[in-house]
């Protein structure tokens, strides 16, 4: 048989619906079904599932936007990872919601379960306050719900999280389009031919500034390269340079005062260099440096006698590739730190017509002169009889590489003097010469030389190295923060357990609960309807919380003076004492009932 709800007019209509056990009603219209499927929670598993995706994503934010610049993000990581926060303790809170209500109607099931009990449950759950201060009457709730008070600390970690900090980046040449103005060539003059041996003793006027800041290190500064203003770039530049080649060999030497079969020795008063450089250029050769040195080294244990060590070098007009470093910040372009000579790639060799004229450009002429002007030097040292040992020297090598450790007696121990070796010093000085001078030619607005060798140069295997402001992620607060909000999740989760014993879906409405424990106002309603059943079955009774007066019928005897009561005796005989008759009792109390049984607790009150 089919049953439907019957309206308030149909149970008037119905006069044997009164006589219907209520127990038929209770089973056929609600009956109280229990189990996993029917009761499982979705809303509180929803939440928490929601407060797990928020988790999930508060992880993703930080992993990507760790090294990112901060321009990549329209806006700031902290404040996805606020609303990820926000969101996740919100649903947690609703989570939370509902477990309490599970776990209250599962402990009102309980045998054993006292009112008391059902009060605490519901006041530490709803206010972590009261939960704090549970005392003896501390439990499980009590707990989640201090837990999840102290679960918002997961904001400021998660703000601290993320930081903004300073990295570089690298770009490779696919992203870098990096170029200089550099001949391949010298074609401008940098020094004039004069006299019978077409020497150069000049320098030309454009070369001259590339030789003085050459002389101070000054960098040379060009702003048009490419590379980003807060970047270093390096790479390879093809432009004219330096092909070195060497030979080393050994001389001896014997500075001693007297010969071996006791004469005085005229080798030894006449001296010898003992430290030498001598570069020279030939104007029948102009394409080519000579690089003569002789130096005596740091292992010769005797004093007067020993072996020089002696290189002979050319060094040639070529086209190489240097490796090149440049800082977009301030514009400088410099050959890449602790590079050397040996670390140019030698194209091609650069040749260059006689220049045998008076008065003819020579493309390399200037630059030998500047070189040896600045580098030729030499330290001679011979026997001066009484007076010891004596050295005199000419140029700037010689205090720059003259070892004086051995040396205790600056007469007859001056032959202890030692020399380092100085290639290295002077290759670097003429390859930074020539990369300075092939720049300035190819930059040069008066450069008289072909478009191929003075157009700009692209900067091969270009790499860029950005300084740039990024995100920084700090995963140890990221992860105290996770771990949190998943042992919440975890707490939370606890509260459902049992939730299958329940018969219906409930909530802590005050409706529910008043008819859970009975209330004469829901007397009508079914004892197992859900609480949107019972809103619209009782919802629209008028109710009013104040003083209800209850009356009720008893005997009394007429001589009892202490009852309440309303009317007079009866018709019983007057004088008898024990006369009795029936009385109407009132008591009053406070709750919940219709307005017209209510007597205001406050204000005028109605007779």
């Amino acid at each position: 048989m089919a049953y439907r709800k019957m309206s308030g007019r149909d149970r008037d209509r119905d006069p044997d619906h009164d006589h219907l056990p209520l127990s038929d009603n209770m089973h056929t219209m609600n009956p109280w079904q229990p189990g996993v499927g029917k009761r499982i929670p979705w809303g509180g598993i929803s939440c928490l599932l929601g407060v797990f995706c928020c988790g999930v994503v508060e992880i993703a934010i930080l992993l990507a936007s760790n090294g990112k610049p901060i321009d990549s993000w329209k806006y700031p990581p902290s404040l996805f990872l606020s609303m990820a926060y926000t969101i996740g303790n919100i649903l947690l809170a609703g989570a939370f919601s509902q477990g309490l209500t599970v776990y209250w109607w599962r402990k009102a099931l309980k045998e054993g379960t006292q009112i008391g009990d059902l009060h605490r449950y519901w006041e530490h759950g709803t206010s972590p306050i009261a939960a704090a201060f549970a005392g003896r009457h501390f439990n499980y709730i009590s707990f989640a719900a201090l837990f999840l008070a102290i679960t918002p600390i997961t904001g400021p970690l998660l703000q601290r999280a993320s930081t903004i900090t300073s990295d570089q980046k690298h770009y490779l040449s696919g992203n870098v389009n990096i170029s200089l103005p550099a001949v391949t060539s010298l074609q401008n003059p940098t020094g004039y031919t004069s006299g019978r041996a077409y020497t150069v003793t000049t320098l030309d006027t454009q070369f001259a500034p590339i030789v003085q800041a050459w002389s101070t290190a000054r960098s040379v500064t060009y702003n048009q390269s490419g590379c980003a203003s807060d970047g270093v770039c390096s790479g390879a530049l093809e432009a004219a340079g330096l092909a070195i080649s060497c030979n080393a060999s050994t001389a001896e030497f014997d500075l001693l005062s007297t010969n071996s079969d006791g004469s005085m020795s005229d080798d030894s008063f006449s001296g010898l260099d003992v430290f030498q450089v001598t570069l020279g250029w030939s104007a029948i050769t102009p394409a080519n440096i000579t690089l003569n040195l002789q130096y005596k080294p740091e292992n010769g244990d005797e004093c007067g006698k020993g072996q020089l060590q002696v290189r002979n070098c050319t060094i040639g007009a070529a086209t190489v590739q240097y490796p090149v470093t440049i800082d977009g910040n301030k514009s400088t372009v410099a050959l890449s730190p602790q590079s050397t000579f040996s670390d140019d790639k030698v194209l091609s060799l650069t040749t260059m017509p006689m220049e045998s004229g008076f008065g003819m450009p020579s493309p390399l002429g200037g630059f030998a002169y500047a070189l040896s002007s600045k580098l030729n030097s030499a330290t001679r040292m011979r026997f001066a009889g009484a007076a010891g040992y004596e050295m005199t020297s000419t140029g700037s090598l010689t205090a720059q590489f003259a070892d004086m450790s051995d040396v205790q007696d600056y007469g007859t121990g001056l032959c202890k003097t030692k020399f380092t070796d100085p290639s290295s010093y002077i290759f670097a000085q003429a390859r930074d010469l020539m990369f300075r001078t092939s720049l300035a030619q190819g930059n040069s607005s008066s450069s008289s030389s072909s478009s191929s060798s003075s157009s700009l140069q692209p900067l091969l295997s270009a790499t860029e190295l950005r300084t740039v402001t990024v995100y920084e992620s700090h995963f140890e607060y990221l992860a105290i923060a996770v771990a949190l909000t998943f042992i919440a999740m975890g707490i939370v989760l606890a509260t459902f357990n049992g939730f299958w014993l329940l018969g219906r879906n409930v909530t802590m409405s005050p409706i529910e609960t008043a008819k859970a424990f009975n209330a004469p106002l829901l007397a009508a309603e079914h004892p197992n309807a859900e609480v949107r059943e019972l809103v619209k079955g009782a919802g629209r009774k008028p109710v009013r919380y104040g003083e209800v007066m209850i009356s009720s019928s008893a005997s009394a005897s007429a001589s009892d003076e202490r009852s309440m009561y309303k009317g007079g005796m009866g018709h019983g005989d007057s004088r008898g004492g024990g006369a009795t008759d029936t009385v109407e009792l009132r008591s009053f109390q406070v709750g919940f009932e219709d307005p017209a049984n209510v007597q205001p607790l406050g204000g005028k009150r109605r007779r």
